[in-house]
């Protein structure tokens, strides 16, 4: 389990996850609602590594986020959005259903101009959360639509 703001996300940010089949059981992944994420962070005292680790390692605290968190059902074409802070993880799969899923963030524009702390991703990468290194350079009115 893990919030993407733990993962160094800007809180601003939309999480989109899309499964390309339909997302059923624990072919699926769990989301817990942002009140109790929210509630659960600061009883960590908002330490993120001990977060990180206990999902691991802390049986109860594993338990704790499975037992307030759900899983997500959609059929095909639907998708999720929720808020960056809400916890969620994806679940051992033991259906015969292999789970397939794109996951992508969105910042509303106003709230990207509004952000004054340089926000950096945990991972191999690094990477800062600004236009041209995490989200592309364009915004959403530089890329042309063409209804289909």
């Amino acid at each position: 389990y893990h919030t993407d703001v733990t993962l160094g996300h800007p809180p601003q940010e939309i999480n989109l996850w899309l499964p390309i089949a339909g997302a059923l059981g624990s072919a699926s992944m769990r989301i817990a609602p942002m009140e109790k994420s929210v509630a659960l962070c600061k009883r960590l005292e908002l330490d993120f590594e001990r977060l990180a680790r206990g999902v691991q390692e802390d049986v109860a605290l594993a338990g704790q986020c499975e037992a307030m968190s759900e899983p997500v059902d959609l059929s095909y074409g639907q998708f999720l959005a929720f808020d960056s802070r809400c916890l969620h993880a994806t679940q051992y799969n033991d259906t015969n259903w292999t789970r397939i899923s794109l996951d992508f963030r969105a910042v509303p524009l106003e709230e990207y101009e509004a952000i004054r702390l340089p926000y950096r991703g945990t991972g191999r990468r690094q990477m800062l959360f600004r236009r041209g290194e995490y989200y592309d350079a364009r915004t959403s009115r530089d890329i042309p639509f063409r209804p289909v």
